[in-house]
């Protein structure tokens, strides 16, 4: 009676739809793959060599691609300081071949009033021909040195420097076609043209005369507004280099400009000069 039973207990699973387990399912002892290879990879991590050898390649990659920015940085700010100080540079340089064109030009006039001997004379009319030959000489030169550090193209202060010989540029030369071109604009005297037209007409009649003052040398120097040009060009570049070193001492601090306007009126020959 009892053997009906187990059978009946022994299909029970069967019935019910189960199956038997597989070995793999029963065993105990089947390792997990993913499991093994992830305990390995961090047994490898925790390894000291491994853990020393990673930092270096992150240490040096970061530390190589940090050394080569800090150094482009450098370099640049170390090109651009030298750009600007080769700028500030040759504002200096104008400025000096400026005044030295000047001085020596009012030097010459004021030995020819004085009626100064030949020799002085002399020397002081070779001294103004050897400012006026570095002026035509170093002014270009330094204009471009201007318009480099600055990344400028032809401007309003090299019109205001080529307006001191020519006093068309000066007045019309507002954008770089006509600035490119200033040597086709018909030559009307700016400051320091007037100035020398004025000095080498009274020096050559003072020669002619020689060497002695005269009525004649002195209405030369009076028709030609000489001491009022000079006048008129110190005031005149006082302008133009307030201007120059506004632009090449950009340091962040408020500044009044100076227009375009006022340079171009301080700096406007009379009508009757030269």
């Amino acid at each position: 009676m009892k053997e009906p039973e187990t059978e009946t207990l022994q299909s029970l699973p069967s019935k019910l739809g189960r199956q038997d387990p597989s070995p793999a399912e029963i065993s105990p002892c089947q390792p997990d793959v993913s499991a093994a290879s992830k305990s390995r990879l961090l047994e490898a991590s925790r390894n000291p060599l491994v853990v020393t050898l990673v930092g270096f390649l992150c240490t040096g990659i970061l530390g190589a691609y940090l050394t080569w920015w800090l150094n482009t940085r450098n370099q640049l700010r170390d090109l651009e300081t030298s750009i600007r100080n080769s700028a500030i540079d040759a504002v200096t340089d104008i400025s000096e071949l400026v005044s030295e064109r000047r001085m020596r030009g009012v030097l010459v006039v004021s030995a020819i009033r004085r009626g100064a001997p030949e020799t002085e004379v002399v020397a002081r009319k070779f001294a103004y021909d050897e400012a006026y030959i570095r002026w035509n000489a170093k002014v270009p030169g330094a204009l471009l040195r201007i318009r480099a550090g600055f990344h400028w193209t032809r401007s309003h202060y090299e019109k205001y420097i080529d307006g001191l010989t020519n006093a068309n540029i000066l007045l019309h030369g507002t954008n770089a076609g006509v600035l490119l071109h200033g040597q086709l604009l018909a030559v009307r005297p700016g400051l320091f043209s007037i100035m020398d037209a004025c000095l080498t007409r009274a020096f050559d009649a003072y020669r002619a005369n020689s060497f002695t003052t005269s009525g004649q040398i002195t209405e030369i120097l009076s028709s030609c507004k000489f001491s009022e040009v000079y006048r008129q060009s110190i005031d005149c570049f006082s302008m133009i280099a307030e201007a120059l070193y506004i632009a090449v001492n950009e340091i962040g601090v408020q500044s009044v400009p100076i227009s375009d306007e006022q340079v171009v009126d301080a700096c406007k020959p009379p009508e009757a000069g030269g």
